[in-house]
């Protein structure tokens, strides 16, 4: 009998350790840590208080009903409460964005557009950067023309800007071509768009934004986590910003990484297309994810969700991963 509630008490370990990891995967809690100290104590003081009440009580042998090793419940105890914890905080904690003032480059199309319009809604000040004029439906959003890739444009465009809350680097341009044959302008324009575009604003905003304790957001890809086919250039201004912004994240703090996979936008005008477009979603449920991401205070945002696993799976087998993706590309030269 014993023996059997041993085993049980190792598969609740088991169990409770694999809920904790994958919940802590889903949510990218920045507190799982401090969750399961916490739940591992309050465990181990329920286990001292009940063991110590049924031995007064009930004239009971101290350890009778640990029937196994202690530590492995206390430990279980910890995964259990700081997955309950983390589960009430992913859907019920929210923040409200009302009269908060957000900026976002390339904000009047994809993904960037539909960022402004749901921020909007929820009535916060919109500021967009972006070399293009916005449509009619941004109206109530503030615009100021800017090329993030130049470093003068930027400062000029900032320097009325009095306060930030949250800033989104969302402008970024993509050329799909062998990295053996695309064009050194190419090249550089992804590099100095993508990268030193997003590097140019957050530097410039970085006083205001840490002075409101404001959020950072950096658009990066999946080609910013594995080597896509025919986007190396590409994945090379990628990678660029997930190293900077999870190095900003540990020095300041607040830094939100996005990593997209296929979303409908007229990004693919110029850089190809996939074969099946069930991949594709829609740009106002990338931006619902990134906003939901923002609120949670996560560090990490994959959308579509799978995008999250391709990059697991990337990480084992590399070149299986890439050979895949090539075969659902459809050659286009540039």
């Amino acid at each position: 009998m014993a023996c059997e509630r041993i085993d049980l008490w190792y598969l609740v370990f088991v169990a409770t350790l694999v809920g904790y990891l994958l919940i802590k995967n889903i949510t990218n809690n920045r507190n799982a840590t401090k969750y399961f100290i916490f739940g591992m104590i309050s465990g181990l003081y329920f286990d001292i208080f009940s063991t110590m009440y049924r031995y007064y009580v009930y004239s009971a042998a101290m350890f009778d009903n640990f029937y196994g090793i202690p530590i492995t419940i206390t430990i279980a105890e910890g995964f259990s409460i700081a997955i309950i914890i983390m589960v009430l905080e992913y859907f019920f904690t929210s923040k409200d964005f009302r009269d908060k003032t957000v900026v976002i480059t390339g904000g009047t199309k994809g993904i960037g557009k539909e960022l402004a319009l749901q921020f909007i809604e929820k009535g916060a000040n919109i500021i967009i950067l972006s070399r293009t004029k916005p449509d009619k439906t941004l109206k109530d959003a503030v615009f100021i023309r800017c090329d993030v890739s130049n470093l003068n444009q930027v400062r000029n465009a900032v320097k009325n800007i009095k306060e930030i809350d949250i800033l989104i680097n969302n402008a970024g341009v993509g050329f799909l071509q062998e990295s053996a044959k695309i064009g050194y302008g190419k090249i550089r324009r992804m590099i100095e768009t993508n990268y030193y575009g997003s590097v140019y604003v957050t530097r410039e905003l970085l006083s205001k934004i840490k002075r409101r304790k404001g959020t950072i957001v950096f658009m990066s890809s999946l080609s910013g986590k594995l080597v896509t086919p025919r986007f190396g250039a590409y994945c090379a201004s990628k990678f660029a910003i997930t190293a900077f912004a999870s190095d900003l994240e540990k020095e300041i703090g607040n830094v939100l990484l996005v990593y997209p996979g296929p979303v409908k936008t007229r990004f693919w005008e110029h850089s190809g297309r996939f074969t099946r477009e069930l991949f594709f979603i829609e740009p106002q449920r990338a931006a619902r994810a990134i906003i939901r991401g923002i609120s949670k205070k996560q560090k990490e945002v994959y959308v579509p969700y799978w995008v999250r696993y391709v990059v697991l799976i990337g990480a084992l087998i590399p070149d299986l991963v890439y050979k895949i993706m090539k075969a659902v590309y459809i050659e286009k030269e540039l």
